[in-house]
């Protein structure tokens, strides 16, 4: 991500969202309210080009067409993207079900799913950590679009201080509450050895039961030299995957074991996975900066 700027991936992403969120093939796949409250979220941000006119064009046929002549170059740009954004939602609400307490969205962009899951369980907390450019962006829509009592954004590079040093330091994070961490998009911009110190810092951070879901790049080698060059340039480069067979395994050595996984097909670009921890993990190291 350039200095002082919002990350490019992060709203690319929210405007991939809402213009999956007008495609009849893919709108019942987004969490209910989602499009919408994207759309809304990213108009208060005011972070050009998203203004009026580019996010009105989500809702045009031209649009779709483009969108589908990019799924079609890039299998799982949309459908992986809704699908993504499908499991998080539900992992969520399963850990909340199931009496999570506190809710940590890693890597936070311009998601809406701690607002809209805050109104829902008042007497949950909510956090949201992200770089600070792109969390004052966001800060701005959501003092524009409204933000629920038990929502908090922390801005912080994660780069610099480590997220169990971020959250021990909260006055409002309780490291022995059963928690929930999301960290959707963010592995791929790690290293190996820094995803390992992320699941050992959420475990260091959080009560027993604590749950972890998670989006991994399945093989970097797929990636073709193009997009990583683009990605380079944008200083958000692809650093790490986590291939589909490797994950149960790599998460039990760091203490959690696997509660779901998806897709069940390899070829796919991403893949999806919740945990939950099992044992008590000492401190992780700290996340040092991948650029």
């Amino acid at each position: 991500m350039k200095e002082g700027r919002p990350s490019r991936t992060a709203l690319k992403v929210a405007h991939i969202l809402l213009i999956a969120s007008h495609d009849p093939e893919l709108r019942d796949g987004i969490p209910e309210g989602a499009g919408p409250l994207t759309e809304r979220l990213l108009l208060a941000s005011k972070v050009p080009p998203y203004g009026p006119w580019l996010l009105g064009a989500a809702r045009k046929p031209w649009t779709r067409r483009m969108s589908a002549r990019a799924e079609r170059r890039t299998p799982g740009a949309y459908t992986g993207l809704v699908e993504r954004k499908r499991f998080m939602n539900e992992q969520v609400l399963a850990a909340l079900e199931a009496g999570a307490t506190q809710v940590c969205l890693v890597g936070a962009g311009f998601d809406t799913l701690c607002l809209r899951l805050a109104p829902r369980y008042p007497d949950r907390r909510f956090f949201e950590l992200d770089h600070p450019a792109t969390g004052a962006a966001k800060a701005r829509g959501l003092a524009e679009v409204g933000k629920p009592a038990n929502l908090e954004q922390l801005l912080v590079d994660l780069g610099a201080r480590p997220l169990e040093q971020v959250l021990a330091e909260h006055p409002s994070w309780d490291t022995g509450a059963t928690s929930v961490f999301v960290a959707e998009g963010l592995f791929m911009y790690l290293s190996r050895p820094q995803v390992s110190a992320f699941f050992r810092q959420c475990a260091a951070s959080s009560g027993p039961r604590s749950r972890l879901a998670f989006s991994h790049l399945l093989d970097l080698d797929r990636t073709g030299p193009l997009a990583k060059l683009a990605l380079s340039l944008m200083g958000e480069p692809w650093l790490s995957d986590l291939p589909l067979g490797e994950v149960e395994a790599f998460a039990a050595g760091l203490g959690w074991r696997m509660l779901a996984q998806y897709p069940a097909d390899p070829r796919a670009l991403e893949g999806f996975a919740a945990v939950e921890k099992h044992s008590a993990q000492n401190a992780g190291s700290h996340l040092e900066s991948g650029g």
